[in-house]
């Protein structure tokens, strides 16, 4: 069950933004990054979609959002989620 192992592992940036909620969803809808990462060339291995960056290196799509929000939104990742 190869499928369910990689379904396990996260990328710190995917644990990242488990830990807050709304941010992914928030990122993908601005223009900005929506534009910005229509810049990133492309490519599939083994059937997963990874964009280039730096130069040679691969990032996943949850990689490219923090990434992004690193660059021109830090304060997203500044304020704790809410309790309750």
């Amino acid at each position: 069950m190869p499928d369910e192992d990689h379904e396990k592992e996260q990328t710190p940036e995917s644990s990242l933004l488990d830990e807050h909620p709304g941010v992914r969803e928030l990122v993908e809808s601005l223009p900005m990054f929506i534009a910005w990462k229509r810049t990133l060339p492309v490519v599939d291995v083994d059937g997963e979609m990874f964009y280039v960056m730096r130069g040679d290196q691969l990032m996943d799509r949850d990689q490219v959002i923090v990434e992004w929000a690193r660059l021109y939104r830090p304060d997203l990742f500044e304020r704790k989620p809410e309790d309750g």
